[in-house]
C-alpha cells in the first residue's frame, strides 16, 4: 500500500476517514444574509408603531379598517419571518460546526492511520 501524496489523495484512506464535503463559505454567507435580513426586520418593525400611529391619526372609514386588518396580518407575518430567519441561521451554524467537528475527527483519524502505515512500512523494511 503506497503512502498518499501531498495534497492528500483521500481515496487512499478508508471511507470513514475521508473528509465530509461541506460548502462552509456558502453556509457562512447564508448565515450572514439571514442575520442581516432579520436585523433589518427587527429594526423596521420596532420603528413601525410610531409611523403607523401617525398614519392613523384622524383617519376614519372603511379604508382605515382595511388598513388596520392588513397591517396586523403583515406585522405578524414579518415577525414570523424574522424568527424563521434567526432559526435558519442557527441551524446553518450548527451544520457548519458539526461538519467542522466531524472533519477534525477524521483528520485526526487520517493522521493516526498514516502514522500506522508509515510505521508498518518502515518496520517491514528494517527486518
Amino acid at each position: 500500500m503506497s503512502v498518499p501524496k501531498d495534497p492528500p489523495d483521500y481515496g487512499y484512506y478508508p471511507e470513514r476517514m475521508r473528509p465530509v464535503p461541506f460548502p462552509t463559505a456558502s453556509a457562512q454567507a447564508a448565515i450572514a444574509v439571514c442575520d442581516r435580513i432579520a436585523a433589518l426586520l427587527e429594526s423596521d418593525l420596532g420603528a413601525r408603531p410610531g409611523l403607523v400611529a401617525g398614519a392613523r391619526d384622524g383617519w376614519e372609514g372603511a379604508y382605515r379598517v382595511e388598513f388596520d386588518e392588513t397591517w396586523r396580518i403583515q406585522e405578524v407575518r414579518l415577525a414570523g419571518l424574522k424568527e424563521d430567519l434567526r432559526r435558519l441561521s442557527g441551524q446553518i451554524t450548527t451544520a457548519v460546526n458539526n461538519a467542522a467537528a466531524i472533519n477534525g475527527q477524521r483528520a485526526t483519524a487520517r493522521a493516526n492511520y498514516l502514522a500506522e502505515q508509515q510505521s508498518e512500512t518502515s518496520g517491514a523494511g528494517a527486518n
